[in-house]
């Protein structure tokens, strides 16, 4: 009986408005909290997650809504048509979903510093956050005016609900599935849904009109889970996340948890692979692997010292897991300092990766720093060691970015001695290009004899590295007595092959190097790194 005065009161047009006000402002709110948690992870991404940019970011949002619901007020006052007012700024929202990923990142290709690019977002943030800010007072009136009853409880509810939903799934699910883009895209549908709502308010037919959208929607969406490609990211982002404990980046099969840790720094994991014996992880990125340890940590320490001649003092800054130490104690080094800002990171290590490290990380030989690797060169006298190895996670991280820096590898060049050289690793150009060039070429303005390599025969493995030299070509191997289970001197030349696609990108390209003030290189390194890539067959249109 309840079901059928329900349908008796909608085939009148009782709640004919007061559902679609609902929509509207479900939609509205869903949309504009979508954007402010992509706008937050953009500015982030940017210039980092600090408390000030953060703040700044909020205060900002809410200033503009705040201002927009005071012209609100005042436009509701005035015999101006507001249904239609409500459609163009609908329109005008959704103008700025679809376009203000496409203008920013026009600033950030150009090389503009990154703090002048975060004002230019805050600028541009005022105009959308002030037209979101008139749709509550907009909204209340015009359904007070249809109802002749107060509907401000009922808007703010609708707002709040649809708020609610955005801030949720945003994070959760728009983004990892669609991006930064694909995610603002979906914002800005959401205003065209609202837009085309607002030309249905106190008309009739609405039973017709919301078939008609169900229908629409429902064929949409059908689409959209068809879509293998659809289907792949949300299996690996839900279901391979979730079983290989949460990995942000690798979808890991048969792993089981062993130990799992927070240091002052960051979250320290380790799982055990039936392939790949144990694993360390470090915020859900993969470091290193008992089946990797060896291959990674020979290339990633022997071209350098193969390529000194008679080295006698070392460096290794970062390497907590201890698999490049054990490489370095194989030969009569007189100084081997480590230094490493995560002492968390050695002690998992020392006790559950002992295939990694194999004793190195006890070795009487060693002498262990624990503190920042920058803060350690600032104090180290000029042209101190012959060979710095830097051993550190990628630089996803705007924390990490300051060890890839110009700045940084202008200490580093300092205090190598003349003929000294200096290698780090790096996910090979395979993953990131961006990423992997801006790298490049920051070393490169500080060592002129700057040279990328990988494993041979990796090109499509994680095992990529930059080598440089100071007044010395870093790829001739001089000791020739240097060796190991996968590195020989004699396939030392292979190494430095790349596809002449990628030697082309890297000497030509507008990426821009990486510094202290604009450290772009953990722009380069998001998985939703949103701006025009040129990775991509020129004749694909991109």
């Amino acid at each position: 009986m309840i079901y059928m005065a329900l349908l008796h009161d909608l085939k009148r047009g009782v709640y004919n408005n007061r559902f679609i006000i609902f929509l509207i402002m479900f939609s509205t709110g869903l949309a504009s909290l979508l954007y402010e948690v992509v706008l937050i992870s953009v500015v982030t991404t940017i210039v980092g997650a600090t408390e000030v940019s953060l703040s700044i970011v909020l205060a900002s949002f809410l200033f503009g809504l705040a201002i927009g619901a005071l012209g609100g007020g005042f436009i509701v006052k005035k015999k101006f048509p507001l249904i239609r007012i409500l459609m163009g700024i609908e329109v005008l929202i959704a103008l700025f979903g679809f376009t203000f990923l496409s203008f920013i990142s026009q600033f950030v290709s150009s090389g503009i510093a990154t703090h002048f690019i975060f004002w230019i977002v805050i600028a541009s943030l005022l105009i959308p956050t002030m037209l979101m800010g008139m749709e509550i007072p907009l909204a209340v009136a015009i359904l007070e005016n249809i109802e002749k009853t107060k509907a401000t409880g009922f808007v703010y509810f609708s707002d709040t609900l649809g708020g609610v939903i955005g801030a949720l799934f945003t994070g959760i699910f728009f983004i990892p599935l669609l991006g930064f883009h694909g995610a603002m895209y979906f914002g800005a549908m959401l205003n065209v849904f609202t837009f085309i709502l607002a030309t249905r308010i106190n008309k009739k037919k609405i039973l017709l009109f919301f078939t008609t959208v169900i229908l629409i929607l429902g064929l949409s969406v059908g689409f959209l889970f068809g879509s293998v490609g659809f289907l792949q990211r949300l299996k690996l982002h839900f279901v391979d996340s979730f079983f290989s404990v949460g990995s942000a980046y690798y979808a890991i099969y048969y792993t089981k948890p062993v130990y799992s840790t927070n240091s002052p720094y960051q979250h320290i994991m380790i799982l055990e692979s039936p392939f790949y014996g144990r694993e360390l992880y470090l915020d859900g990125g993969l470091q290193i692997s008992d089946k990797a340890s060896i291959a990674y940590h020979e290339y990633l320490t022997m071209p350098a010292i193969a390529a000194r001649p008679n080295p006698e003092r070392i460096l290794l800054i970062g390497g907590g897991d201890g698999g490049a130490l054990y490489q370095i104690l194989k030969f009569n080094f007189t100084t081997i300092d480590h230094v490493d800002l995560d002492e968390g990171v050695i002690e998992v290590s020392k006790k559950y990766l002992p295939k990694v490290h194999r004793g190195s990380l006890y070795d009487k030989r060693v002498n262990r720093y624990i503190q920042d690797g920058r803060m350690f060169l600032k104090k180290t006298p000029d042209r101190t060691y012959d060979i710095i190895i830097i051993d550190l996670p990628d630089p996803r991280k705007l924390a990490i970015a300051s060890l890839y820096s110009k700045e940084f590898y202008d200490e580093v060049k300092r205090v190598l001695k003349d003929g000294g050289v200096m290698v780090t690793q790096f996910t090979p150009p395979y993953f990131f290009l961006e990423g992997f060039t801006s790298a490049y070429k920051t070393i490169k303005s500080v060592f002129p004899d700057t040279y990328p390599y990988v494993l041979p025969g990796s090109l499509h493995g994680s095992l990529g590295y930059i080598m440089a030299g100071k007044n010395i070509d870093p790829r001739i191997a001089r000791n020739e007595n240097v060796s190991g289970v996968w590195y020989n001197t004699k396939q030392n030349d292979y190494s430095f092959e790349f596809p002449e696609f990628i030697n082309n990108y890297l000497e030509n390209n507008s990426i821009q190097i990486s510094t202290d003030n604009n450290p772009l290189i953990h722009v380069y390194m998001q998985n939703n790194y949103f701006y025009s890539g040129v990775a991509d067959d020129p004749d694909s249109g991109r």
